[in-house]
C-alpha cells in the first residue's frame, strides 16, 4: 500500500528577527567546576567570590543544560562546557533543563570561598 500526504507550506512577507539574546564567550580560566552528572549537579552549592568564572562540565553521556536568571547553556552535549561570570551578589539558583528535578545553589559574596568538606542539609519548614 502507498501513501502519500500533501504538505502545505506557508511563507511570510516579515522578516526574520535579528535580536536573538546569546550569552557572551568568556576566554577567562575557570575559577570553580560544577560537573553535570546523571546524579545532578556536583557540587549542588557553591560558593564563589565576585568576578569568578564558573564552568559547567557535561561528564554523563546524555546531553544536560544549565539554566540560570542570567543565563542558558543550551543541551550540552557529552564533555561540553559552558561558562558564566558572577558580576552580582546574592544567590542564584540553576537548573538542567532536560531535568525538572535536577537544581543547584551559586552564592556570591566578598569573602573567599569556602574550601574543603562542607555538608548542605535540606531547609524544613513547618
Amino acid at each position: 500500500m502507498l501513501c502519500a500526504t500533501a504538505i502545505n507550506l506557508i511563507a511570510s512577507e516579515e522578516g526574520l528577527n535579528r535580536n536573538i539574546a546569546l550569552s557572551p564567550v568568556i576566554a577567562e580560566a575557570a575559577t570553580h567546576s560544577v560537573l553535570l552528572t546523571e546524579n545532578g549537579f556536583q557540587p549542588a552549592v557553591l560558593n564563589a567570590k565576585l568576578g569568578d568564572v564558573i564552568e559547567f562540565v557535561n561528564v554523563d553521556l546524555t546531553e544536560h543544560s544549565t539554566i540560570g536568571s542570567t543565563w542558558d547553556s543550551g543541551l550540552l552535549p557529552s564533555g561540553q562546557s559552558y561558562k558564566v561570570k558572577v558580576t552580582t551578589k546574592g544567590s542564584f539558583s540553576h537548573a538542567d533543563d532536560t531535568d525538572g528535578l535536577t537544581a543547584g545553589m551559586i552564592i556570591v559574596g566578598d569573602s573567599a570561598p569556602i574550601t574543603g568538606n562542607a555538608l548542605y542539609l535540606p531547609l524544613v519548614r513547618r
